[in-house]
């Protein structure tokens, strides 16, 4: 890891140490061409973003979303054998 990869880092955690500790949360930052919101970090999101992660990074074949809605508009529905979404578009 690179000096400035470290110095990112620490400024990143030192970041969201202040903002921890500073910032009631949730929160809503403005700023000119966007707003921002932040919340808790909630760690039941983690398992959902591995799954997902896995099937991007080639860690795991494909399977069916865990969400009918997500299956039932995803692009590959017509074709994909693990459809839970009755429609044949």
């Amino acid at each position: 890891m690179s000096i400035t990869e470290k110095l990112r880092r620490s400024v990143f955690s030192n970041a969201i140490k202040y903002l921890m500790s500073a910032v009631e949360l949730p929160a809503k930052v403005r700023f000119r061409d966007y707003t921002m919101y932040i919340n808790e970090f909630d760690k039941s999101i983690e398992a959902h973003l591995k799954w997902a992660l896995d099937y991007w990074l080639m860690r795991r074949e494909p399977k069916a979303a865990p969400s009918i809605g997500k299956c039932a508009v995803c692009e590959f529905n017509y074709k994909c054998p693990f459809r839970i979404y009755g429609s044949t578009q």
